[in-house]
């Protein structure tokens, strides 16, 4: 019986050192997750220790131009430059946004830069306004209808000669061509590399005109190219946004400038006058 006793004392004994290991191995597991917490939080330490910043940025591309509009005030009057217009607002293009987040070492190297996922944004575009019945000035725009003339125009003084000068005095020739600042002669159309044209007096003399969405081709004319033009002329029916082009010689009407399309130009004004004397005649300063 005493045995017996024994070995059921034994085997309890045995029960209570399984249980109190079984219980320390418990123990042991529930300290781990502690550790692992830290090993994430040094980690964060080390993406945000001094000197070390980030900074969000977009990058923008255009995608698409804004549209020019004309707008017409309901008040504008025959007797104002109805035809010439100003810009009220330049408008935006259609741009597409993308984010990125930059990472920077204390020196201002950039460590990392990273392309934020769903963060593009399309933003619409808004239109150019042109308002007609501006003043004349520097960086307005009119649309010319444009004609052209030769020196030898009926009633012009080189119709017959075929040596004559414009209303500015510039000597013109159709053989030599036109004189230019120096005296010298030059043959072609341009005066110091401008294009010739007559225009409304509204338009100061030696004004400087840039001329884009043109039809012309010919004498270094390119209908896909804007051209400069210098005001040097008029005409008794060269009145509001008309433009008379000057040709050389009216029997190089369909040879040396032709009109290749039908676009509506533009012509924005670059200089507003301009004329100077030199030597006691009149002529435009460059």
């Amino acid at each position: 019986m005493r045995t017996i006793r024994k070995c059921i004392a034994l085997i309890f004994c045995l029960l209570l050192c399984s249980c109190s290991s079984n219980t320390n191995t418990v123990a042991e597991a529930t300290y781990i997750a502690p550790t692992v917490l830290l090993a994430h939080r040094d980690v964060s330490a080390i993406t945000t220790e001094k000197g070390i910043s980030v900074e969000r940025i977009s990058e923008e591309k255009i995608t698409a131009e804004q549209k020019t509009v004309y707008k017409t005030p309901e008040n504008i009057s025959k007797n104002d430059l109805y035809w010439l217009a100003a810009e009220v607002d330049a408008g935006t293009p259609e741009k597409e946004v993308k984010y990125y987040d930059v990472t920077y070492s204390s020196e201002g190297e950039v460590l990392s830069k990273t392309y934020v996922l769903g963060g593009d944004q399309t933003v619409s575009a808004t239109p150019r306004v042109l308002e007609f019945g501006a003043e004349m000035a520097e960086g307005t725009y009119f649309n010319p209808k444009f004609s052209r003339y030769g020196l030898d125009c009926v009633g012009c003084k080189g119709q017959y000669t075929k040596v004559g000068n414009n209303a500015l005095g510039i000597k013109l020739d159709g053989t030599k061509g036109v004189q230019q600042a120096d005296g010298s002669w030059k043959q072609g159309i341009t005066w110091e590399g401008y294009y010739i044209v007559a225009s409304d007096p509204s338009i100061p003399l030696c004004s400087i005109l840039e001329v884009s969405n043109h039809n012309y081709s010919g004498e270094g004319l390119n209908p896909n190219e804007p051209f400069y033009a210098i005001v040097m002329d008029r005409g008794g029916a060269i009145k509001n946004n008309r433009l008379d082009f000057y040709i050389g010689l009216e029997g190089n009407l369909n040879k040396n400038v032709k009109v290749v399309s039908q676009k509506t130009p533009v012509a924005r004004i670059v200089r507003v006058g301009g004329v100077i004397r030199k030597n006691g005649q009149r002529t435009c300063k460059l």
